[in-house]
């Protein structure tokens, strides 16, 4: 019957002088046998055959060797020495023929016997001698490079090629490594940390050496992104390993005994890669900015090369290239389809393997043909503004960022894995660029399009212009082009928003507005709206000289019809003709055409405030042009008709602002209908008290009555009741 191991009961409160003693007596014997033998031959061995019974006993023998409380303790210490290094070889050849075997149930038992005999380190640096990771050529590169013959191999990587062979490698590293970390975890017991050891050795043979070499050959490249991409893409693929094999077994989460901990392999890998990224941040700016000074001279050469064409093409085309700002409906659905195409790009996965967006032309390997990603998602060239390409480009601005989305993607990577503190700082320091070189951008292009426009000779008094059709179609078609700047100038800002919201705001402080980003965005969005309002009032004004140049071209008896003679009124009734006139109709077309225009490139609450305002210019010319024209009683029906096409235009637009003030206008018309000068006194006060008019605009109005002569006399008698 097999002994027992005499361990002392689990007693609570036991003295350590009775454990002491206990033990004492138990290992005394063994311990003096040791005096004469050694081995097999000892009677440790003979009375317990079990390995864990052995290796339990010769650990707390080897303890009590340690002081010398009996005459022969040192030839006894020997003796234990002796017999503990040829047992643990014994264990160690056990442990290499089951690692052989893949008998995971031996290797489980050899390693908890050599914990108990001395640690079970031993049985550890088996385990990872004897794994192919450190001597396959085909799971370890690194090895190649001592190995000159075949270093050649590893060299023969160029540009983006090096970063996915390195991430192709740690990806293999990474499935393979949790397979054995997990069958450590069974192997060997928790006090030995096998893992942190075994992922050090892997880091330090396996993955050091090849990274070094990969990313000093990308430093060499000539293409800097090249070496940006590779640095990002290797300290990826790093974080990645080393987060996989810290979660590799579910049961050891980070913190407990047995864990992998890679707090040492960070700190040598930081090491070894400062070299590389100890100017990473101000490369990467640098970077960008030239990339995005490459980018808009390229684009500024192909646009000058095309502009005479264009200019030829626009001479045969009438107003052909805003179709999306015809009505409102197709402008919001042109800038629907224009964000869900930014939102498809923009939400899609970054890849740090090799190209983010091939579409965009980001990463060329050879001379191709790039489209517009909005081509591919369905948005025609005409719908992507072609008459203001010379302008403003949204698929330029979509390049800029993505290309920085691109660099904060890296950026985020290298700050995250060894310099996290100076996240929000790195993160602000690379979205800056864009919002800046976007402004530029979008400044240049409109203050080409308002130099357009006030290049084209407004119209002025006596002008023949207003009649001229090609004159006219070239203030047209440089308004027309102004208005689609807006609209793309709206869909501009709302894809950086996407983006902020997207990929930057989760990074930084948005509520800090002393932020350099808070700053520089409130910046870019306070000059489009400058310069949005700079064209805006340019257009009302000559918008508001073409309907004062119509204006000035009505006939003088438009409203001054003369009445049929008293005996041919008795026989017949006089028959007036209540139509608006065709100057009043030639104006009503000019401003619903710039109205539509207005509502196809302004959000609603820009539509209003220049609706309104147009409103209000339009109601202040018609005052002045009738304080210029005779008005008869008769002629009066005539001009409410006129008056009333005024007001049914503002009510097109269901805006009450609007049509307050074109109401406002309307109640003037009475004004010249009245026949008595009570009613007329009436009326004028009943207008005063309304609060749009003063009495002195109503008073130089009267005075155009055809019978102003006569009334004037009786209206004068009711001055003080007014008053």
């Amino acid at each position: 019957m097999r002994k027992k191991i005499p361990v002392p009961a689990p007693i609570k409160k036991r003295a350590s002088r009775d454990l002491f003693r206990i033990m004492f007596t138990t290992l005394v014997p063994l311990f003096r046998d040791f005096e004469y033998h050694h081995g097999e031959a000892t009677k440790l061995f003979k009375t317990h055959p079990d390995g864990l019974h052995r290796a339990f006993f010769l650990a707390k023998l080897h303890r009590l060797a340690s002081v010398a409380w009996m005459v022969n303790t040192t030839v006894c210490r020997a003796s234990i020495v002796k017999t503990m290094d040829n047992y643990e070889q014994s264990l160690f050849a056990g442990f290499e023929v089951a690692y052989n075997a893949k008998n995971v149930a031996e290797m489980q038992r050899t390693a908890q016997i050599c914990a108990l005999l001395n640690g079970g380190m031993g049985c550890v640096q088996t385990y990872i001698t004897k794994h192919p990771v450190f001597y396959d050529t085909r799971l370890n590169p690194s090895l190649l490079i001592t190995t000159p013959p075949l270093a050649l191999q590893l060299l023969t990587a160029r540009g983006w090629d090096l970063s996915d062979q390195f991430v192709a490698h740690m990806s293999r590293l990474e499935a393979m490594c949790v397979q054995d970390l997990q069958m450590m975890a069974v192997i060997f017991v928790p006090q030995v940390n096998a893992g942190t050891k075994f992922i050090t050795k892997v880091m330090d043979d396996a993955v050091s050496d090849y990274l070094e070499v990969t990313l000093r050959q990308a430093q060499q490249s000539e293409n800097t992104e090249v070496f940006l991409h590779t640095t990002a893409a290797c300290i990826h693929a790093c974080s990645t390993f080393l987060e996989a094999v810290i979660h590799a077994v579910p049961d050891r989460p980070p913190g407990v005994p047995g864990a992998v901990r890679v707090d040492s392999i960070k700190r040598n890998l930081h090491g070894m890669l400062l070299p590389f990224i100890a100017e990473h941040l101000t490369l990467e700016i640098n970077y960008l900015l030239q990339r995005y000074d490459r980018v808009i001279k390229a684009w500024e050469i192909k646009q000058n090369e095309e502009r005479e064409e264009r200019k030829l093409r626009a001479l045969n085309e009438k107003l052909s290239g805003a179709a999306f700002l015809k009505t409102r409906e197709a402008a919001r659905a042109h800038k629907n389809k224009a964000l869900e195409t930014i939102r498809t790009i923009l939400f899609a996965p970054l890849a740090l393997g090799r190209t983010v967006v091939s579409a965009l032309g980001v990463i060329d390997d050879g001379p191709k043909k790039t489209v517009s990603p909005f081509v591919e998602f369905g948005i025609t060239d005409t719908l992507t503004g072609e008459t203001l390409q010379s302008n403003l480009s949204l698929d330029l601005c979509m390049n800029f960022v993505q290309h920085n989305r691109e660099a904060l993607g890296r950026v985020l990577v290298v700050t995250a894995a060894f310099h996290a503190p100076r996240l929000r700082d790195n993160v602000e320091a690379v979205f800056v660029p864009v919002l800046n070189t976007i402004a530029q951008h979008v400044e240049i292009g409109f203050k080409r399009a308002l130099g357009t426009m006030q290049a084209i000779p407004a119209p002025s008094r006596g002008a023949t212009s207003i009649d001229n059709p090609e004159a006219r179609d070239a203030a047209e078609r440089a308004t027309l082009e102004f208005f689609e700047m807006i609209h793309l100038g709206d869909v501009i800002q709302q894809m950086l928003d996407v983006y902020y919201s997207q990929d930057v705001q989760p990074w930084v402080n948005s509520q800090d507005f002393l932020a350099p980003h808070v700053a520089s965005k409130k910046a870019f969005e306070r000059r489009l709206d400058a310069h949005v309002a700079a064209g805006m009032e340019y257009s009302l004004q000559v918008t508001a000289v073409q309907v004062e140049i119509l204006l000035n071209k009505q006939p003088a008896d438009d409203y001054n019809s003369k009445a049929p003679p008293a005996e041919l009124a008795l026989v017949a009734p006089p028959v007036v003709d209540v139509v608006t006139t065709k100057t009043t109709q030639a104006v009503i077309q000019l401003l619903s055409r710039y109205g539509k225009l207005l509502e196809g490139a302004l959000d609603n609450s820009s539509l209003t405030i220049s609706l309104t305002e147009l409103g209000t210019r339009v109601t202040t010319l018609v005052v002045d042009h009738l304080k210029t024209l005779v008005i008869s009683q008769s002629g009066a029906l005539v001009l409410i008709a006129d008056l009333n096409a005024y007001y049914e235009w503002a009510s097109c637009f269901h805006l009450p602002s609007l049509r307050q003030e074109l109401n406002a206008l309307k109640e003037l018309g009475n004004l010249f209908l009245a026949e008595d000068a009570t009613g007329l006194a009436d009326m004028r006060q009943a207008i005063v008290r309304a609060g749009r008019w003063r009495i002195e605009d109503l008073q130089d109005l009267l005075r155009q009555r055809a019978d102003w002569s006569k009334i004037s006399k009786q209206l004068d008698g009711k001055e003080c009741c007014i008053q």
